[in-house]
């Protein structure tokens, strides 16, 4: 579950990086 959380994190964070 905890992955699953960091990866939505991440790809959220790439969304607002770009």
């Amino acid at each position: 579950l905890q992955f699953h959380n960091f990866h939505a994190a991440f790809k959220r964070f790439v969304m607002k990086a770009e």
